[in-house]
């Protein structure tokens, strides 16, 4: 539940991965805040998608340096 939000929300992991329908995964709305929001500068979300072939799925974060602070959830299964 809410207390696996709160501790993304407090360790902001450099990589988290795992199902979307996961308990474990942070809450919908923490999602679009990495989509489009307040969240965006820092995050790369990557979600699966029928546009996106599988070969290119990781595509996104190729240039990505977690030294540099950008961090990355992925989420299989949907979005």
């Amino acid at each position: 539940g809410h207390q696996l939000a709160d501790g993304f929300r407090e360790t902001e992991p450099t990589w988290a991965m795992g199902t979307c329908a996961s308990i474990y995964q942070p809450t919908a709305e923490l999602k679009q805040s990495m989509i489009n929001g307040s969240l965006a500068s820092k995050y790369t979300f990557l979600h699966q998608d029928p546009e996106v072939m599988a070969e290119n799925f990781y595509d996104p974060i190729q240039d990505l340096d977690p030294d540099d602070g950008k961090k990355v959830l992925a989420c299989f299964g949907g979005e």
